[in-house]
């Protein structure tokens, strides 16, 4: 839950701020944080603690 609301955060901010380079950095960060929650969901799966419908 908290992975999807900081990714959300992140979204919302690399579309708000003007300067390019926040921006991209952000932009790095945010897929970072993708990557993460993918870890997390396969995790999760692979140990039976997360069955997607």
């Amino acid at each position: 839950m908290t992975e999807k609301y900081v990714s959300a955060t992140y979204n919302t901010a690399i579309f708000e701020f003007t300067n390019t380079n926040v921006r991209q950095i952000l932009d790095h960060i945010q897929k970072e944080k993708q990557q993460h929650g993918e870890d997390i969901f396969n995790y999760m799966q692979s140990h039976g603690m997360y069955q997607p419908q």
